[in-house]
């Protein structure tokens, strides 16, 4: 009987153990991602208009998309994510998510941080596909006229 509630009181323990490092996890990554937020929030854009999204130090705008000191066209521009296999580490599992943007002779390789959703990083490699769809078509519709 003893026994019984010993091996009960453990593992209520370690299933408590197993939440806090969870929740303190989740505060962590929430906290990351405020401060991301804060970080790609625009700043001295001169048309606040043009600007669609940002992410990890890439911004898009309607006609092109920079990084840094670099601008490109979004004619010929494809965004495509890849992710890593899973990998266990303390506080559960993790997979690192690797944008890359890739233009007719330029290629971009973002990698983010593991704690970051990778649903966000598909939104903004959406983002970015669907905006070069349509400038390439009305770049098209603009040749043949």
């Amino acid at each position: 009987m003893f026994t019984q509630l010993r091996q009960d009181i453990t593992s209520r323990g370690q299933r408590i153990r197993h939440d806090i490092a969870r929740t303190s996890s989740d505060i962590r990554h929430a906290r990351d991602e405020y401060h991301l937020a804060k970080a790609e929030r625009p700043r001295f854009v001169t048309r606040v208009g043009d600007l669609v999204a940002r992410y990890h130090g890439v911004t898009l705008y309607r006609d092109r998309v920079e990084r840094g000191r670099q601008a490109h066209s979004l004619v010929g521009v494809r965004a495509t994510v890849s992710e890593s296999a899973d990998r266990r580490t303390d506080l559960g599992t993790v997979r690192d998510v690797c944008l890359t943007i890739t233009g007719p002779d330029w290629e971009w390789t973002v990698p983010t941080a593991a704690v970051f959703s990778p649903r966000k990083v598909r939104a903004f490699a959406a983002l970015i596909n669907s905006h070069a769809a349509a400038r390439s078509g009305n770049g098209s519709l603009l040749v043949g006229a």
